[in-house]
């Protein structure tokens, strides 16, 4: 997918800084729609977009980031341009330096092209109930 489409289906231009916000008032970085991630790269672009703004939000330097979870500033980089696809415990590091919440790391790991690990409120109220 080009990043032009990319960028517009997530709502923001092409060369945004992480750290702005929708003119909307929409938390950009927050339940993106995932039906566009297909079997080609463009899930890791949206993975890669996803770690930028919370970094962003976060207010954290890549260089600091990649020292916290031990890992090149370059591969970081390349991780968040989508040039390099994350690995599920790359994805956890990530997260858990970052402290992105339950429900935004279920779509990073989404938009990576793995299956969510937490479930969400109302499939475990679901669950918890009686069948009858």
């Amino acid at each position: 997918m080009f990043p032009q489409v990319l960028a517009m289906r997530l709502g923001v231009e092409a060369c945004e800084s992480p750290v702005e916000k929708r003119g909307d008032g929409a938390d950009p970085a927050v339940l993106v729609e995932l039906d566009h991630v297909g079997s080609g790269g463009e899930g890791v672009a949206v993975a890669g977009v996803l770690v930028r703004r919370w970094r962003g939000r976060r207010r954290r330097s890549r260089l600091d980031v990649s020292h916290a979870v031990e890992l090149p500033t370059r591969h970081l980089s390349c991780i968040e341009t989508g040039r390099a696809n994350p690995s599920r415990d790359m994805i956890r590091l990530l997260c858990d330096e970052l402290d992105v919440p339950q429900r935004e790391r279920n779509a990073l790991y989404l938009a990576a092209g793995f299956a969510p690990v937490h479930p969400d409120g109302l499939s475990r109220r679901i669950r918890s109930r009686p069948p009858y």
